[in-house]
């Protein structure tokens, strides 16, 4: 009889996701623990060789996430300029590889890295109520089922989002943005995109300017990306 087992493993490589090969990314990890955790020696830059192309995203446990890009010769912030070798990776992070071309990214540091899993096992999928951002959940990608009504504003209502032109959606690869309590608008960020009609089994994603719980109304169903699959490797 087969078993099932959940037991974690440390991992000594990890799998980018390959940019332009991979659109939603199942590659997460979770940083455990280090003897130096520091963002460099933990992923030498050295192994690397795509600048501006290889990527790491870290999402501390109830905190924004943070990305990180390597130059050609080290890691920097956003900026292109700050040099992030000595970003303290805190414990419990959620991690994220993006590359061209690399197959495996050793681990160095003494880290204890392994396989995100959220200690939940749901073989049926599970039609959701409130979702989340993936800036704070990088793994919170969502498919659209059907719903009673399909319009944009009233399946997710502009007045529980935070800041203007800051929070977003992306359906599928079309972004749409806060404008103001009332009003979605396009990426032009003045055409009106309340009633614009959300294909069913679109592909969701949040990203905001704060932790939300965002309301699904509209009667619509909604489901986590991938629902019904366990990958626990």
């Amino acid at each position: 009889m087969g078993r099932l087992n959940l037991n974690k493993q440390n991992l000594s490589a990890l799998i980018p996701y390959q940019i332009g090969v991979d659109i939603y990314l199942n590659n997460f990890y979770t940083f455990k623990s280090a003897t130096t955790n520091l963002l460099g020696t933990v992923f030498n830059p050295s192994l690397f060789n795509s600048p501006y192309s290889d990527i790491i995203n870290i999402t501390p446990p109830n905190q924004a996430q943070e990305t990180f890009l390597f130059d050609g010769s080290t890691w920097v912030y956003t900026d292109l300029s700050t040099n992030a070798n000595n970003y303290i990776i805190p414990n419990d992070s959620l991690i994220q590889i993006a590359t061209d071309n690399i197959s495996s990214v050793p681990v160095g540091g003494g880290a204890i890295i392994q396989k995100y899993y959220n200690g939940k096992i749901n073989i049926g999928k599970q039609n959701l109520t409130t979702l989340k951002s993936s800036t704070y959940y990088p793994e919170a990608v969502y498919t659209f089922i059907s719903p009673a009504s399909n319009t944009l504003a009233n399946i997710f209502n502009p007045n529980q989002f935070s800041i203007a032109f800051a929070d977003q959606l992306t359906i599928n690869n079309q972004t749409f943005y806060v404008q103001d309590q009332n009003t979605w608008t396009y990426n032009d960020y003045s055409t009106n995109a309340n009633n614009y009609i959300i294909p069913i089994n679109s592909t969701l994603e949040f990203q905001t300017s704060t932790n939300l719980s965002i309301s699904v109304g509209g009667g619509a169903i909604i489901q986590k990306s991938n629902s019904g699959k366990i990958n626990i490797n």
